[in-house]
C-alpha cells in the first residue's frame, strides 16, 4: 500500500506532463497563426499604401509615375499582340509549305482547266502570289477564281 501513492503521483505527473505539452503546443500554434495573420495584414496594407501613393493625384510625381507604369504595360501588350500576329502568320505559311512538300510526292497534273489547276495548287497550300506567277495571271484574278469556288460550294453550286 505504501507504493500506491507513489504510483498515483507518477501517473499524475506523467499525465500532467502530456497535458502541459498539449497546452504548450496549442499555444504555440495559436501564436504562429496570429503572426501569419499579422504578416498578411501588413502586406495587404503595404500594397494598399503603395497603390494609394501611385494613384494619389495630389502628388504630381506619383501620378505621373503610375501613368508611366501603365504606358509601359500598354507598350508591352502591343508588342505581345504584334508578336502573336507574326507567329500566326508564320504558322499559316509553314502549314502551306508543309502541304506543298507533302504534295510533291504526287506528280503535278498540268492537264485540266485553269480553274482546276488553281484549285489544286491552292488546296496543296501554294500561296496565291506563287499560283499567279505560275499561271501567268494577276493575283486579283486568282483570288476571284478562288472566291467564286467558295461561293459555288456555299450556295450549292449556283452562282448568280
Amino acid at each position: 500500500m505504501q507504493g500506491l501513492p507513489g504510483q498515483v503521483v507518477n501517473i499524475l505527473n506523467y499525465k500532467l506532463f502530456w497535458v502541459l505539452c498539449g497546452a504548450f503546443l496549442t499555444g504555440s500554434i495559436y501564436v504562429i497563426i496570429l503572426l501569419i495573420k499579422k504578416i498578411q495584414f501588413s502586406k495587404k496594407h503595404a500594397f494598399a499604401r503603395e497603390l494609394n501613393r501611385l494613384t494619389d493625384k495630389s502628388k504630381g510625381a506619383a501620378g505621373s509615375e503610375l501613368e508611366v507604369y501603365i504606358n509601359n504595360l500598354e507598350a508591352r501588350l502591343e508588342t505581345i499582340i504584334t508578336l502573336n500576329k507574326e507567329i500566326r502568320d508564320k504558322i499559316f505559311r509553314m502549314e502551306g509549305q508543309m502541304r506543298v512538300l507533302m504534295s510533291r510526292g504526287e506528280p503535278e497534273n498540268t492537264s485540266g482547266s485553269l480553274e482546276e489547276r488553281i484549285y489544286r495548287a491552292f488546296d496543296y497550300g501554294k500561296p496565291i502570289t506563287e499560283i499567279a506567277r505560275e499561271t501567268g495571271k494577276d493575283k486579283g484574278e486568282i483570288e476571284l477564281i478562288l472566291n467564286l469556288r467558295k461561293l459555288k460550294n456555299t450556295s450549292g453550286g449556283e452562282v448568280m
